[in-house]
């Protein structure tokens, strides 16, 4: 079943539905362009490189976590983050 932003739900308990989102854990440097949705919950684990003549998209209302100070998104020269929908 899906719920609100597309996440997965588990048919009623007693408490209703129980919805959540599929856990993506990213790091390494991107070999394709890459779109990010807002079904899935990314936690990024380690350094996220795009290289240049890459792409990475992130799409409006998707829930990004970092673990620990080594860990984020770095972008090259000729690199490119599309980011939609930031607050």
């Amino acid at each position: 079943m899906q719920g609100k932003l597309g996440l997965r739900c588990v048919s009623k308990s007693h408490w209703g539905d129980i919805c959540m989102p599929t856990v993506v854990y990213v790091s390494g440097t991107l070999t394709a362009n890459q779109t990010w949705t807002n079904d899935n919950l990314y936690y990024i684990t380690g350094a996220v490189t795009v290289p240049d003549g890459k792409t990475l998209t992130i799409n409006a209302g998707t829930i990004v976590k970092v673990n620990g100070s080594s860990a984020g998104i770095s972008v090259h020269s000729g690199g490119m983050l599309d980011v939609n929908g930031i607050h």
